[in-house]
């Protein structure tokens, strides 16, 4: 993990995202990169960028998925990525960028709050259901005990 901020509590600092990495992935990334006249370089054991754990960490939470992270060099590869990008994105399905992913994350956010009514009318429904079994439970004690 790379907490490459500051001035935030201690508790997100011991933040981790166990995901599991895919070598195959990151060497046939690399292929693209350098058929494109890059030279990319692999780096085992780099922990993963906040810009990857934070929103991944709200999407898929259990780290349950496979990740590659690639670190773009700006000045070196500007306008020579790009085809390496397109047959990344091809082969793998990647290729979201910040915006997609928080419209991603924003469908996933409506789709749970459309639910969220029809739950809490079944919270109070058998919230409801149980406060009328308590009061009917205690009502026949009292009858047995002769308070009626």
């Amino acid at each position: 993990m790379i907490y490459d901020f500051g001035g935030f509590p201690e508790e997100l600092y011991r933040i981790v995202y166990p995901a599991p990495g895919e070598p195959d992935v990151a060497l046939k990334v690399a292929h693209l990169l350098q058929d494109a006249g890059l030279a990319p370089a692999l780096v085992e054991g780099r922990g993963f960028d906040h810009g990857t754990w934070v929103p991944l960490r709200m999407i898929y939470p259990d780290a349950d998925i496979p990740l590659v992270q690639l670190a773009v060099q700006a000045e070196e590869w500007a306008g020579r990525s790009s085809e390496a990008q397109a047959e990344l994105e091809n082969q793998t399905g990647a290729g979201m960028d910040a915006e997609e992913r928080a419209e991603m994350l924003a469908a996933q956010v409506e789709e749970q709050a459309a639910v969220l009514p029809d739950f809490e009318d079944a919270l109070r429904a058998s919230q409801r259901s149980a406060d009328d079994q308590r009061a009917e439970t205690a009502m026949e004690d009292r009858k047995r005990q002769g308070y009626f």
